[in-house]
């Protein structure tokens, strides 16, 4: 949904087919012309069973007419158009997110889509972005656990795969994950993530990552995690007040399905570590992965500890 005045609807070009990109091209267009715009808080609409079966899942709209309708339908088995849909929230990554792009763009293996969703970036990320996400969507105010829920309701894919926008992946990655996936009692995972760069620091903390994550059965710590679409929605997606949300997600998810590790490696970029004390560094991702895990959720004493080691 979208409003002008009259002034600023002058001159926006709607011929764009894709309709996930109308939205980024009159941003880039208002930009360039120093058109000041703003962007609410993000709503659905219901297009199609999906939004449907999605909207019904909500308490929030029990006592409506709507629900009270949609309700009554006899709703078709759901269909998925794509195996894989990936999701890249991101903020100001004008400098990183064309290369990650790029890598998702060189897999192979799977029919997939690529979602980015920017938290109102101030810089170039969405102009950069719209000509290789297939989907782009924007959120009013930034937030990494919010953007990948929006994500998650444009994505259509059978399985979900979050990254961060500085990440690159190996160009089988995506061979893997489907096989892996096509195991039923498979729900979801992750992937080895490796930091960018030289050094004992990097090389401590990827074994950190790699050997805590696998003793305690981890998933998800710094992302490069996928999850079926079914069951994300099932249980309501990621939540905002929790440290780490892909452990928390896993948490919740307990027993209904197993969690495997793909021995691919993704590259994540090691900025921002730089200039920090890696055994603080440690210590901050053992307490926030160990709580969230045990269920225990500070997310204001995680943003003060990671403030203290900046």
């Amino acid at each position: 949904m979208i409003g002008f005045n009259k002034e600023g609807f002058h001159g926006i070009d709607f011929s764009l087919e894709n309709t996930y990109k109308v939205c980024a091209d009159i941003i880039t267009k208002a930009r360039a012309k120093n058109v000041s715009y703003y962007i609410l808080e993000s709503r659905n609409d219901i297009d199609d069973w999906d939004d449907a079966r999605l909207f019904l899942r909500s308490a929030e709209y029990r006592h409506t007419k709507t629900y009270s309708f949609l309700s009554t339908l006899k709703m078709p088995a759901s269909e998925d158009a794509y195996e894989v849909s990936i999701v890249v929230p991101t903020l100001n990554e004008e400098k990183t997110i064309s290369r990650s792009l790029k890598s998702v763009k060189a897999s192979y293996g799977a029919d997939f889509e690529t979602i980015v969703v920017d938290g109102s970036s101030s810089d170039s990320t969405a102009e950069r972005a719209m000509s290789l996400a297939d989907k782009l969507a924007f959120t009013r105010i930034a937030s990494r656990k919010s953007q990948e829920n929006t994500g998650a309701i444009a994505a259509r894919g059978r399985v979900l795969l979050f990254l961060h926008a500085d990440m690159l992946l190996p160009p089988n990655l995506l061979r893997d994950l489907v096989k892996a996936i096509d195991d039923p009692e498979v729900l979801g995972g992750s992937c080895t993530v490796v930091f960018e760069g030289e050094g004992f620091k990097l090389r401590f903390l990827d074994a950190l990552r790699k050997v805590g994550g696998r003793l305690l059965r981890i998933h998800g710590i710094s992302s490069a995690f996928f999850v079926r679409r079914k069951a994300f929605l099932e249980v309501g997606g990621f939540r905002e007040g929790v440290m780490e949300e892909a452990v928390d997600l896993q948490r919740r998810l307990r027993g209904r399905g197993k969690f495997v590790t793909i021995d691919q490696v993704v590259v994540s970029s090691s900025r921002r570590f730089q200039g920090r004390n890696s055994l603080f560094v440690a210590i901050i991702w053992v307490l926030t992965v160990a709580m969230t895990a045990i269920g225990l959720h500070f997310t204001s004493v995680e943003r003060k500890l990671w403030k203290a080691v900046r």
